[in-house]
């Protein structure tokens, strides 16, 4: 017999004038656990929930604490919700910044045509924008980009390690990202904790992502902690080639230290030409069979 007061699911309690069984506690708490998930999920966009198969309610296969004598019920956590939309949220602001095209302050540009601009953007900060187009189509790009994330140590030299550290369903990811030094040694290594997520519109792709917060990524020797802003990579099929991807990169990064603001803009301009040019390669080898 349990007591007459419960505390359940973030605080939600349930008072009864007398004692309940184990089987009416199940029950009650399966029933609160149903409305508490749809009503949560009913406030995501649409395109989202398409993606987060395995949240529907009517299943409730959800990543979470197991509920006792219902082990194939699961429940979505607050933390996994705030990271899905966190995610909305940034896509929002960075969409309203690429959809903006003044005021961008060219920084570099290569023979490929790949071009780096940059713009302050008020209450965000500076923001660097790649324009690339690379070989392969959007969805060959964005399984170098998201699904094989861990492996970009692999062709990207700006990178040291990616690791996953939660999947929230297919389409959410926490990573640490340990990044190599950054132009040419300009700038130290620097590690994050990302929260980067993949959402589709049409025949485009949009990766999200920001600095986030998680345990079991403390602080690393060696490297400085630094804070992704609100970015995006946009992929989408090139107009002048179906075998080939046009990405626009959105870049807001704190390294975080005392720097030099020529030294910074010298050293993410050179990184995110680094970025298409490694790209190029890596999807070109793969065209190739490499």
């Amino acid at each position: 017999m349990l007591p007459a007061t419960l505390k359940l699911c973030g605080g939600i309690s349930y008072r009864h004038s007398r004692s309940l069984t184990g089987s009416g506690v199940r029950n009650m708490i399966k029933n609160t656990v149903q409305q508490r998930i749809v009503g949560r999920l009913s406030q995501l966009p649409e395109e989202l929930l398409g993606s987060l198969g395995q949240y529907k309610a009517k299943d409730l296969s959800l990543p979470g604490p197991r509920l006792s004598g219902d082990p194939a019920e699961v429940l979505l956590s607050e933390c996994e919700l705030r990271y899905v939309q966190e995610g909305q949220n940034i896509l929002q602001k960075t969409i309203n910044i690429l959809e903006d095209h003044s005021g961008w302050h060219f920084e570099s540009k290569t023979d490929n045509g790949d071009k780096v601009s940059s713009k302050v953007i008020p209450n965000v900060g500076k923001m660097f924008r790649l324009e690339a187009e690379i070989p392969g189509n959007v969805e060959e790009v964005h399984k170098e980009l998201f699904d094989r994330v861990e492996h970009m140590c692999e062709w990207n030299p700006n990178v040291n390690q990616v690791k996953v550290l939660q999947r929230v369903g297919q389409r959410t990811l926490v990573t640490h990202d340990m990044a190599a030094d950054a132009g040419g040694k300009l700038l130290s290594a620097r590690d994050f904790v990302n929260l980067r997520q993949s959402i589709r519109r049409g025949s485009a792709c949009f990766l999200v992502g920001v600095s986030t917060d998680c345990e079991s990524a403390p602080p690393q020797n060696g490297y400085i902690r630094g804070e992704t802003g609100p970015s995006l990579i946009m992929l989408r099929p090139s107009t002048n080639d179906v075998n080939k991807t046009r990405i626009v990169w959105l870049l807001n990064i704190d390294l975080k230290g005392w720097i030099p603001k020529s030294v910074i803009n010298l050293a993410l301009s050179r990184m995110q030409i680094n970025f298409a040019k490694s790209l190029r390669e890596r999807m070109s080898d793969i065209h190739c069979g490499n």
